[in-house]
């Protein structure tokens, strides 16, 4: 359980670390506070687990979902953009 709770993570820093680097933000937007909290908490949360530390499953499901949520935002942006060409 702790390995998917930490790809779940990575897939995270993944999609906040790209979306954050890709347009630029004003420090007015609350997406540009939102990406950056999850991009820190999601860092946080994979060096808790490989430190060993035991994560509750509804933390982990929470953690796959968001995880997945995003996935599946990226892919949908990513399909329609390539619609476009």
């Amino acid at each position: 359980m702790s390995s998917i709770n930490i790809l779940a993570s990575l897939a995270i820093i993944a999609h906040c670390g790209c979306r954050l680097s890709v347009q630029q933000w004003k420090i007015k937007q609350p997406e540009l506070w939102i990406h950056a909290m999850l991009l820190a908490a999601s860092i946080g949360e994979a060096a808790s687990g490989l430190s060993g530390q035991i994560r509750t499953p509804p933390e982990v499901l929470l953690n796959v979902s968001t995880a997945a949520y995003f996935m599946a935002q990226t892919w949908r942006l990513r399909h329609l953009d390539a619609k476009d060409w």
